[in-house]
């Protein structure tokens, strides 16, 4: 099983994608742009470029196993994800973690992770 979806990112632009599978996953067969052979084994946020409505777009992809040999899935992971996913897109737009731009860091994150979570509930997935 893989199950994906993404997102627009309100302000910032760029796709929010999210991936769940239950194996190990060959994300190079996924996305064109990634080096041949990376295998998703546990947990991994991935630059990637995303085709969008005919067009090619910048895109951050926070991926999972479900069935890693010996690492489970649990809450902290997603957040420790997502909050890779919100400082390369926060960065990439020129804005670095400082207690000034804590609340746009935080909103960011507050974004993503609804996100996740309501796409693990509209598939059914569990951790």
């Amino acid at each position: 099983m893989i199950a994906k979806t993404s997102y627009n990112i309100p302000l910032y632009r760029g796709r929010f994608v999210i991936m769940f599978a239950d194996k190990s996953v060959k994300i190079s067969e996924h996305y064109d742009d990634l080096n041949e052979g990376f295998v998703l084994d546990y947990a991994h946020l991935f630059k990637v470029n995303v085709k969008h409505k005919k067009r090619s777009t910048q895109g951050f992809l926070v991926a999972f196993n479900l069935n890693h040999s010996y690492r489970k899935i649990t809450p902290g992971t997603i957040s420790h994800e997502v909050f890779h996913a919100t400082c390369a897109v926060l960065h990439d737009r020129g804005l670095l973690l400082t207690p000034d731009s804590e609340e746009a860091f935080s909103y960011l994150i507050d974004w993503m992770t609804d996100k996740v979570y309501d796409f693990m509930k509209h598939n059914n997935i569990k951790i």
